[in-house]
């Protein structure tokens, strides 16, 4: 067995060997990468010199912004005017609160109409209570005769 493993580790060097030849063969195309490296750092400094002239544009708008600033201040002075009016509407809602207040008045005098009439309607179921229904049969001579008397007691 120890032969045969020491014939398979030759092998492997062979391998090895191999693999160091392709190793040599990238290190060439990292060389040509630097070169593509240092052309892209010129890019960057042309690009620089744009971001400075972007800053100078920068300031101008600064400019602007102050501008502006002045008419925010100003509007926040017709935003005080409107919370003037704001007060004068609380007020008026005070005043209608009132007028619900009236209003749910007469809902409760309209809820003592409605227990009058309830009572009413009791009184009649009185008087359908007070009407009675006879129902006499007759049989005459061997014919039947169907008599139905209404009776009504009281008024």
């Amino acid at each position: 067995y120890s032969n045969t493993s020491s014939k398979h580790t030759n092998t492997s060097s062979k391998h090895t060997n191999t693999s160091s030849k392709y190793s040599n063969t990238s290190s060439k195309y990292s060389n040509t990468s630097s070169k593509y490296s240092n052309t892209s750092s010129k890019h960057t400094n042309t690009s620089s010199k744009h971001t400075n002239t972007s800053s100078k544009y920068s300031n101008t708008s600064s400019k602007h912004s102050n501008t502006s600033s002045k008419h925010t201040n100003t509007s926040s002075k017709h935003t005080n005017t409107s919370s003037k009016y704001t007060n004068t509407s609380s007020k008026y809602s005070n005043t209608s609160s009132k007028h619900s207040n009236t209003s749910s008045k007469h809902i409760n005098t309209s809820s003592k109409h409605t227990n009058t009439s309830s009572k009413h309607t009791n009184t009649s179921s009185k008087h359908t209570n007070t009407m009675s229904v006879l129902l006499c049969v007759f049989r005459v001579r061997s014919v039947s005769v169907l008599l139905c008397v209404c009776l009504e007691y009281g008024q």
